[in-house]
């Protein structure tokens, strides 16, 4: 059990670009300052041969163990301070007509996570991406059904997962309507299901005993998996 605090800011611009009638490009960009959590470790408990491996020294927050014992693990109580700044991103997306009444849209997003400063962990991930698409019919001028689909792929390195953040990769489907309620107010609900590929993990550590040539290796297995399903509602209100 470890407690975290801390803030940050960042910036998110984006572009609309309408080429022609019935196409639509759109661009966005997200900057984040430094993310610093000061880490508080209220309750740590592990096998010595799970703890030794160095995979739960995140939840440690550089002081000795609560309840006054020594860790397990001497070479490492972990930091005060956890770096969990938000990466870069850059996304697109485009849509066009194919009918009068149906419209296509496909996106992507690319995800920086190695620029980022993480105090090493940064290593452990390559550029993350995302693709998707969708259809939109306008059944009558004012009322409007959808259905999407986006694969994410979180450009974690299969051997650097860990129990705090997995970050599976993933594919989503959903669907939606809309209601164009007058000249300025439009209304939007929307669902989806994420599907998380999930992931079963082996680490292995060696413990050396007195009296035995050979260490003892022990073996720990670590399945992650998640389930995820979500309902949003949006209004978009034109002013002027």
């Amino acid at each position: 059990e470890t407690d975290t605090k801390g803030h940050g800011a960042g910036f998110i611009g984006g572009m609309h670009v309408r080429p022609r009638e019935g196409v639509d490009i759109g661009l966005r960009y997200e900057y984040y300052l430094p993310l610093l959590m000061k880490k508080k470790t209220v309750h740590f408990s592990a096998p010595p041969p799970v703890e030794k491996t160095g995979q739960f020294d995140i939840f440690k927050d550089g002081k000795e163990s609560p309840d006054g014992m020594k860790y397990t693990s001497s070479d490492s109580t972990g930091q005060p301070v956890l770096k969990v700044t938000y990466p870069q991103t850059l996304a697109f997306g485009i849509s066009g007509l194919l009918l009068k009444n149906l419209r296509i849209a496909v996106s992507g997003a690319a995800v920086f996570r190695p620029l980022l400063d993480l105090d090493g962990i940064e290593k452990n991930y390559t550029i993350g991406y995302s693709a998707g698409g969708s259809l939109e019919w306008s059944i009558l001028p004012q009322f409007r059904i959808s259905a999407g689909y986006v694969y994410n792929n979180t450009g974690v390195r299969p051997e650097a997962r860990t129990p705090a953040d997995p970050l599976l990769n993933s594919y989503s489907v959903g669907g939606g309507f809309g209601v164009k309620v007058n000249d300025r107010l439009d209304i939007s609900v929307g669902v989806y299901n994420t599907f998380f590929t999930s992931v079963t993990q082996y680490t292995g550590t060696q413990t050396n005993i007195s009296g035995l040539s050979d260490p003892i290796v022990h073996y720990m297995k670590q399945k992650y998996y998640e389930s995820e399903f979500s309902v949003g509602i949006g209004f978009t209100v034109q002013i002027f």
